[in-house]
């Protein structure tokens, strides 16, 4: 006897919240939905985007036991998964929002699993028609604005941009946005102002003053550092978008001076909402140190960290509670 969907008597939205529930929960659900909405409903797979009446057809299509046929798919060869796979690895890196998009997939029909590799060639071509869907249908997509796509809402978040010939002096003639200065952020040692007024040694602020200082000691070191980013760090040179252990590396590997005691410090108080130096308990700390030491020992590891944390890869920026759970997701020793 066929295993019974609910379906009776609901409204669109408990129906579509039913369906994408068996999605995630009943493989061979999916897979008749999946060719139930490509044959009945336009090839739009999102439970949402459907009326109450089509999401009942298709239960009642489930509780019959009928079964849809689906076409015969393409043949996946190893290189066409391992392109397809590469592709989506190389978006999470250059765009925020298709990083987020695919977190969000993964976590609603993906069973919380964010490597690509680990994922078979049809969800990897469900996540791109879920993708091309929610562009055809006027989503966040097209006006880089807060959207819902599946039922899911974000907020827009800007993508990280190239530093161009005369961007430096073009951004100090930007007026002040809320919590930012006329000209871009604030130097190090305003950040370290906040919780005392130096620098302190071993914090990313430093390492942004050091890097910063570096900069200013030549046209040479300014190169130096413009070249490092554009090789290693995607075309980010602004040393605040970066983590400080990704600065130190490059300060101990380049013999890069400290920056002077007082660097940044100046009078007043610092802008509101800048980030002053992280103080830790000693559980976060360690917590901090186990995640830190997890992603370092494999470019995999510290790739399942990144896409887990949503854009802000320092551990200390994170709350415990935030930690423990990446800790016991992942089993991390």
């Amino acid at each position: 006897m066929p295993q019974q969907y609910v379906g009776v008597s609901m409204d669109q939205e408990a129906l579509a919240t039913q369906v994408k529930e068996l999605q995630r929960t009943d493989t061979h659900a999916r897979e008749q939905w999946a060719v139930f909405a490509d044959t009945a409903g336009g090839g739009k797979r999102d439970p949402s985007k459907h009326s109450a009446e089509f999401l009942s057809g298709f239960l009642d299509q489930l509780n019959s036991g009928l079964q849809m046929p689906a076409s015969t798919p393409p043949v996946d060869t190893a290189e066409e998964l391992a392109t397809v796979c590469g592709a989506v690895k190389i978006m999470q890196k250059r765009s925020t929002g298709f990083k987020t998009a695919w977190k969000l997939y993964c976590e609603d029909y993906g069973g919380g699993t964010f490597d690509p590799a680990k994922h078979e060639m049809n969800f990897l071509v469900e996540f791109m028609d879920f993708l091309s869907s929610a562009a055809y249908g006027g989503g966040r997509a097209a006006a880089g604005n807060n959207g819902t796509w599946g039922g899911t809402t974000w907020p827009a978040e800007p993508p990280a941009k190239r530093m161009r010939p005369g961007a430096a002096a073009a951004a100090a003639t930007q007026p002040a946005r809320a919590g930012v200065p006329a000209g871009g952020m604030p130097q190090a040692g305003q950040w370290a102002q906040q919780a005392g007024g130096r620098l302190v040694a071993g914090s990313k602020e430093y390492y942004v003053a050091q890097v910063k200082h570096y900069q200013k000691l030549g046209e040479q070191q300014n190169t130096h550092w413009g070249a490092y980013a554009d090789q290693f760090l995607n075309g980010v040179r602004d040393p605040n978008r970066h983590e400080g252990a990704v600065l130190k590396e490059f300060c101990d590997n380049h013999g890069v001076p400290p920056p002077p005691e007082d660097w940044g410090v100046t009078s007043g108080a610092p802008p509101a909402g800048v980030q002053a130096p992280i103080v830790m308990d000693s559980y976060k700390e360690q917590l901090v140190q186990r995640i830190k030491a997890y992603q370092k020992a494999s470019k995999e590891q510290g790739e399942t960290w990144r896409q887990f944390c949503g854009g802000t890869y320092d551990p200390a920026r994170h709350e415990s509670p935030k930690l423990q759970e990446f800790i016991t997701m992942y089993s991390v020793p």
